[in-house]
């Protein structure tokens, strides 16, 4: 059987000077293939018109430009999203459907994205537990916001007395209400309220208060419940009720003027001591 062979060329960079119209030509070195249109011998290059739309399956690398869209799972795991640059203007989605990084090697250069949803106000869930690292330009720039947290929380029901920053305690109802040191509310599960948009308790964490929550607050030292639904560090002025710890401040934050805030390690003891 006869070989067709077209004009060729292993150059790096040679181009066919004229081809006739139909006539083929190909760079073996660079793959690019040229044919003759019209009159004058002129020579022109195959070409693709760009994809705009539509889909696609199967491995791809090299570069993109453009948006790409899609469901969650298509970027899960760190296979399929290797380096956060790949995502600058997109928050990253967890399966769960939530502004969250699911699992931290989903985002290999986290440094690099530029509008990813900070984690300092969203729950991190790494290898199945809550996860925060911060260190101490992250607690600076946590301690300057009110009410920010980070840890466990879950979706609750709040009693209309309830405010962001509360201690609050669950009741048989399914409801939080806000603990009373002198009363048995204090034995019961605790936590604070977050957030009144979304509904979150936060029961294990950290979180920034104003200094006016924590009566008498120095640092390490041990938080108890007092009064409604505030913090002390000092208890010798019960004479009734039950003492149960907390939690305990460890970092300050003041502007010197409007702004002094604490950040409390928020753990409440499974133990407390009924004064009688």
């Amino acid at each position: 059987m006869a070989t067709i062979i077209i004009k060729n060329s292993t150059g790096s960079s040679a181009v066919p000077s004229s081809l006739v119209q139909g006539e083929l030509a190909i760079n073996t070195v660079t793959g690019k293939l040229y044919y003759g249109s019209g009159s004058g011998n002129s020579v022109r290059e195959f070409t693709a018109s760009p994809i705009t739309s539509g889909s696609f399956s199967g491995l791809f690398s090299g570069s993109f430009i453009g948006n790409l869209t899609g469901t969650a799972s298509w970027a899960y795991s760190a296979s399929q999203a290797v380096t956060a640059s790949y995502i600058l203007s997109s928050n990253v989605y967890g399966p769960n459907g939530f502004d969250s990084v699911n699992y931290a090697s989903n985002a290999g250069t986290a440094a690099t994205a530029t509008n990813v949803t900070s984690p300092l106000t969203q729950d991190l869930l790494i290898d199945g537990k809550f996860t925060t690292q911060l260190n101490s330009s992250k607690l600076a720039n946590l301690a300057q916001n009110l009410h920010y947290y980070t840890g466990h929380t879950v979706y609750g029901t709040k009693d209309s007395g309830v405010s962001i920053g509360d201690l609050v305690y669950l009741e048989t109802d399914n409801t939080w209400y806000q603990v009373d040191q002198t009363t048995d509310t204090s034995t019961k599960m605790l936590g604070i309220w977050v957030d009144d948009t979304t509904g979150y308790i936060l029961l294990e964490g950290d979180i920034v208060l104003d200094q006016s929550y924590i009566g008498n607050r120095d640092y390490g030292l041990p938080v108890f419940i007092s009064g409604s639904a505030r913090f002390t560090c000092n208890t010798n002025g019960f004479t009734s009720g039950y003492i149960r710890a907390v939690g305990h401040p460890y970092y300050y934050y003041t502007d010197t003027i409007s702004v002094f805030n604490w950040v409390l390690r928020f753990k409440p003891s499974n133990d407390w001591t009924q004064i009688i």
